[in-house]
């Protein structure tokens, strides 16, 4: 249900779930097979992140964990997959070189969605710390605002507007 409300919405942030399934999927396929190509497409979506939603600009940091993970746990992962690894690199540097360009030029549109949703930088922080409350429970408060949207609480704010979890429980699995 949420792709499909999503989408239909035109919302751009739909974005995240797919380029990152498809960028993890090819290292994941690459890093089994060893296979080059899969790696210069994970590299090339990874790059194009950099262009949408600022949520998707996250899953290039997410496959590098997950190839820091795999080189933690595979013995000689890194020597074996150094050339891959070099590719999806150099893939991901040269597609996102144009867009992050701009964005060291112009730092307040990288930053423009973190500064008004972030709770840090929009103040709300400390607002509630003026207002009594602890940090403990702020940050709690806030990450459970943030995350159990997906799999509990409504989600009756914004665009989406419903008395139920983005994700239904099979979903969430």
């Amino acid at each position: 249900p949420v792709h499909v409300h999503f989408s239909r919405q035109g919302v751009a942030n739909i974005i995240d779930s797919l380029s990152t399934t498809a960028m993890l999927g090819l290292l994941f396929l690459g890093m089994k097979r060893g296979s080059t190509i899969s790696f210069l497409a994970a590299g090339l979506i990874g790059g194009l992140c950099i262009y949408t939603y600022p949520g998707t600009r996250l899953a290039p940091i997410l496959g590098l964990g997950a190839i820091g993970l795999v080189a933690w746990r595979v013995p000689g992962f890194l020597k074996a997959q150094a050339r891959n690894l070099l590719i999806f690199g150099m893939a991901l540097i040269v597609t996102a070189a144009p867009i992050a360009g701009f964005f060291m030029a112009n730092p307040n549109f990288f930053f423009a969605r973190m500064d008004t949703e972030g709770i840090f930088q929009n103040q709300a922080f400390a607002g509630a710390i003026q207002s009594g409350n602890s940090v403990l429970g702020i940050l709690t408060n806030q990450f459970m605002r943030s995350s159990l949207v997906f799999i509990v609480t409504s989600a009756p704010s914004n665009f989406y507007n419903s008395p139920n979890p983005y994700l239904t429980p099979l979903a969430a699995i």
